[in-house]
């Protein structure tokens, strides 16, 4: 069902250098949880349709400050320049730019397919595609085992999120 996706060494939790091996899917997504499926598919069309604009109307609802935010919830993570990181709900990339500035990789899952091919070409134009890869995901069913991130972000995604906690 998952094409499977390798990330480089990352420090284990015993410190050995354990490689990161997550079930991922470029293409696709794992089957939401049942409860979940009706918001999901309701956020992944929305933001579907306003993919050209979500940038400049980031900018101009936050009155510019949405990247300072981003820095500073990335420093807020605090994670180790070794570590991998998560940024759910990933959308065109920027909070996951933000934490690619602190760690050796990130991963950025998003629901809404559309905004996955914005994210990969902001951040091929910013030199970063080593360091960042994308996919597509249900923040519901992570294609990851427990603990194969240092530190996980999310931003303004949390508020489509039903069960945030």
């Amino acid at each position: 069902m998952y094409e499977a996706a390798r990330w480089g060494s990352a420090p284990s939790q015993a410190g050995t250098g354990a490689s990161i091996t997550g079930q991922a899917q470029e293409r696709g997504a794992p089957a939401p949880a049942p409860e979940t499926t009706g918001q999901t598919s309701r956020v992944s069309r929305l933001f579907g349709r306003i993919v050209p604009t979500y940038d400049l109307m980031n900018r101009l609802m936050s009155l510019g400050q949405d990247q300072a935010w981003r820095r500073r919830a990335a420093a807020l993570a605090a994670p180790e320049p070794l570590a991998l990181g998560l940024d759910v709900a990933t959308g065109t990339a920027d909070l996951a730019l933000a934490l690619a500035s602190r760690v050796r990789q990130v991963v950025g899952v998003d629901v809404c397919g559309p905004m996955l091919p914005v994210a990969r070409a902001k951040v091929a134009r910013v030199g970063r595609s080593h360091q960042l890869r994308f996919l597509l995901s249900d923040v519901y069913q992570l294609p990851f085992p427990d603990a194969s991130f240092q530190c996980v972000t999310v931003g303004f995604g949390v508020r489509n999120m039903a069960d945030p906690v």
